[in-house]
């Protein structure tokens, strides 16, 4: 390209050179030719420009880390015009790809090119630029980007071993009392009626007193509750690609936490720091969980907060006895609270993404929590 530009301002100066120099129809005409041709191809570009267009796919721009998100559009023509040349510059979040294209008349051309994505988070992906060049390939005029915003999200696995998790102690309302107060909402083992439960199953006595049918229920499942701290603090790394490497990790190992205690029939409150305020997920099956997995590609690391900060934040709103903090910074405090939160009857978990270089350091607090009877659960980055 850059030899082309220097041929035509060769010619350029060699036709103002003979114009200058001859003063006569034959010295002019050569200046004359170069003049039209570069309109002739100024027009030519508009025409192409206002002709072609680029049609993107549909599919959703969601895709998740480290897998290939197959990226799709179509470049039609619907003239009988020609184009010569449209060089296009693309992004796929890491590395500008640069792809020269072109349609004949009457044609539409699919171009096919695969992304993958390292890190979670939001990346601007598609046309960074796009030139539709003329007959001679010198002059050209810019066309509007095409930029989207993908969402890469993290995955979702299972841990390799299920929690131990307790069964909160919720107070039980006995009969006496529920009659006192007209209200059964506490009452273990007995709920509304509902058409279709056997006449068997009827609490006569508490349906005469509260006027409505109220059924016993044939077992009181069990429910846990899990509530679980993800410290998206900076980690203490040298590099920056190490650290969205093991905040991608704590991310993940969080969601699949979430996910294992899902399975053992918990829900869950995912807690974490966003804009200076403490945010709370609740989670209670698959579905809710993948949202919340969209929000925290969205979400971004910009807490500043340690997770010992997590933890007493949500002292005073804290309903359940299962804690688990997922945290690559573990430090001699955050060691001591979680053994005061196991003193205290809490049944706390650790998982600790490691670093390079910190796991040693860390050992000792390791070994000091698993004797006070933790369960710490380490995760290479």
């Amino acid at each position: 390209m850059r030899l082309r530009y220097l041929v035509c301002l060769l010619l350029t100066a060699l036709c103002i050179t003979a114009a200058t120099v001859m003063q006569n129809v034959f010295g002019r005409m050569p200046l004359c030719l170069l003049i039209s041709t570069a309109l002739v191809s100024l027009v030519y570009a508009f025409l192409v420009y206002r002709s072609f267009s680029f049609l993107e796919s549909s599919t959703e721009k969601i895709c998740t880390r480290e897998k290939v998100f197959d990226y799709r559009f179509t470049l039609a023509n619907d003239t009988a015009l020609f184009i010569p040349h449209i060089r296009v510059d693309f992004f796929d979040g890491c590395k500008i790809i640069r792809k020269d294209l072109a349609a004949k008349p009457h044609q539409s051309r699919t171009v096919e090119m695969e992304f993958q994505f390292r890190h979670i988070g939001v990346y601007d992906i598609g046309f960074l630029t796009a030139k539709v060049y003329g007959l001679v390939g010198i002059l050209s005029l810019p066309y509007h980007n095409y930029c989207h915003q993908m969402v890469v999200i993290p995955r979702i696995g299972d841990m390799e071993r299920t929690f131990s998790l307790e069964k909160d102690e919720q107070p039980k309302q006995s009969l006496p009392s529920c009659l006192k107060s007209g209200s059964t909402d506490n009452l273990d083992g007995v709920r509304p009626y509902v058409p279709g439960d056997s006449q068997k199953r009827i609490h006569w006595k508490l349906t005469a007193h509260t006027g409505n049918y109220m059924s016993r229920m044939d077992e009181n499942p069990e429910s846990y509750a899990v509530d679980i701290f993800l410290d998206l603090s900076r980690p203490e790394t040298d590099g920056e690609e190490e650290a969205l490497c093991v905040l991608d990790r704590l991310v993940e190992s969080a969601l699949a936490a979430s996910n294992c205690s899902l399975r053992q029939g918990g829900t869950v409150r995912l807690l974490f720091h966003r804009e200076g305020r403490m945010v709370e997920e609740s989670v209670t099956d698959f579905g809710m969980l993948s949202r919340t997995a969209v929000k925290f590609a969205q979400c971004g690391y910009c807490a500043a907060v340690s997770a010992e900060e997590l933890l007493g934040g949500d002292r005073g709103r804290r309903r359940s006895r299962n804690l688990i903090v997922c945290t690559p910074n573990l430090n001699y405090d955050l060691a001591c609270y979680l053994a005061e939160l196991k003193n205290s009857r809490q049944n706390p978990v650790l998982l600790y993404v490691e670093t390079a270089g910190k796991a040693s350091g860390g050992q000792k607090m390791i070994e000091y929590l698993e004797n006070k009877g933790i369960d710490v659960r380490k995760i290479p980055a």
